[in-house]
């Protein structure tokens, strides 16, 4: 569960919102939750936060855990589930995603690509929390974006603070980086390859070479090191 309880309140509210924006699959009653939030440590320690587009289609047997749970149950019962895939304990997911985010972020933050070492400086979100209807590589309604990101995202950052923002993909960094959010936001933006693919021109070593010093320089000079 997060430490702070007011990322318990948000995320609780995101696991109940049953508001139904455009090309979105939100069913809260069957287990279909708003997720993609990540913050197991004090997010006062937090420099780095994740921004994704948003979630992939969710395991059939997570909809199931979810079904009857409150919404405090839910925050806690992600987190778990969230923690397990990064700990290589859950095999429901079958993406890279997950592992990527590690070895990509570790040297963005200049870490041990561990669970406990990277997100002790670094959380994860979302721009919008709830499933596509489609494929995940369709564009969102600008609507949606906009309506989830003011209900929950940046009510996330006035809680964490964070001092960079690393966008998970085109169409995050996109937004973060349009002229009426940014001057809301006011947080310099950097563009990490989306972690569920890896094929960058050059491959994924090159990447790791060449791109990921770049962001690490960028977030050094965000955090003032």
């Amino acid at each position: 569960m997060p430490i702070s309880s007011a990322l318990i309140k948000i995320y609780s509210e995101v696991s109940v919102c049953n508001d139904k924006c455009a090309s979105i699959r939100n069913e809260p009653e069957n287990g279909v939750i708003g997720r993609s939030y990540y913050c197991p440590h004090n997010p006062k320690n937090v420099s780095l936060l994740m921004v994704s587009k948003n979630p992939a289609k969710g395991h059939i047997e997570e909809e199931k855990m979810y079904q009857m749970m409150s919404g405090k149950e839910r925050v806690h019962a992600h987190e778990d589930f969230i923690r397990a895939k990064f700990e290589g304990r859950n095999d429901l997911i079958k993406s890279r995603y997950h592992e990527n985010i590690l070895s990509w972020v570790s040297i963005i933050l200049d870490v041990e690509a561990s669970h406990e070492a990277v997100f002790k400086k670094s959380a994860l979100t979302a721009l919008v929390k709830c499933e596509s209807i489609s494929d995940k590589t369709t564009t969102l309604p600008k609507s949606t974006i906009s309506n989830c990101s003011e209900k929950f995202l940046f009510r996330e950052l006035e809680v964490i603070q964070p001092s960079y923002l690393l966008a998970l993909g085109r169409e995050a960094y996109s937004f973060l980086e349009s002229p009426k959010i940014k001057r809301l936001h006011k947080l310099p933006v950097g563009r990490l390859y989306h972690p569920s693919w890896t094929n960058m021109s050059g491959g994924v070593e090159k990447y790791k070479a060449k791109t990921l010093p770049c962001l690490r320089k960028q977030y050094i000079a965000a955090c003032k090191l």
